[in-house]
């Protein structure tokens, strides 16, 4: 008698336990964030950028330049990504103007490190739009430091910081499964602090920098 209540409640504890675990199974949700493989990656680029001068008096005039950049990212979805790192520009005669001597030729760069989001809203068309905040820095020079005889460098440079802004959109291409090529263009903005400045006076701090840019980047996931 004993025996029998034991193998029943055996089979009902089994036949109750089956029955939970199918309610548990039934009520998953079908759709689930899903998170890939690959979450990190590594983005780096460089591209071609035009940019306001800066200079009193001659604000209005347009620079051209190269563009360099880079940034440790992370994937949150197939959708939604975070990265943080830093970006160059340099003025094209600092690195292709050999017709003029290096004291005799401003130096002009502009710096910023951002933190982005890149939001893929579509799944069948791989545009991208990202934006970024962050901090950003002008640096000018009429003419490039002259070293002196004691290794001393005269001071002809101003430094401009302040807080900066990004947004472009883009086209993300895949090559490989960890590896992805995206064209785009990007607004880049600055806007000065000029309490923090060390002016020499010769940039337009009042004004608002900015650069636009078309490149290339590639992705590394890992």
């Amino acid at each position: 008698m004993v025996r029998n209540h034991f193998v029943k409640l055996y089979i009902l504890s089994f036949i109750c336990l089956n029955g939970f675990a199918g309610i548990l199974k039934a009520g998953e949700p079908e759709t689930k964030l899903k998170l890939p493989v690959k979450q990190f990656y590594i983005k780096a680029g460089t591209g071609y950028g035009l940019t306001n001068r800066l200079v009193k008096e001659d604000e209005n005039s347009r620079v051209h330049g190269v563009t360099f950049n880079m940034s440790l990212g992370y994937k949150i979805s197939e959708k939604i990504s975070l990265s943080f790192g830093p970006s160059l520009w340099v003025d094209q005669n600092d690195l292709f103007n050999d017709k003029t001597a290096n004291g005799a030729r401003p130096s002009n760069k502009k710096m910023s490190v951002h933190f982005n989001g890149l939001y893929q809203p579509f799944s069948s068309i791989h545009l991208v739009v990202n934006g970024g905040i962050g901090v950003g820095t002008v640096v000018y020079s009429p003419a490039r430091p002259i070293v002196a005889v004691d290794g001393r460098q005269s001071p002809t440079a101003e430094y401009h910081g302040g807080v900066s802004y990004a947004f472009g959109l883009g086209y993300l291409c895949k090559i490989k499964s960890n590896l992805r090529l995206q064209p785009q263009i990007q607004y880049t903005g600055l806007n000065f602090n000029e309490k923090e400045s060390e002016s020499y006076h010769l940039i337009n701090t009042k004004s608002q920098s900015y650069l636009l840019e078309a490149g290339v980047n590639l992705f590394f996931d890992f």
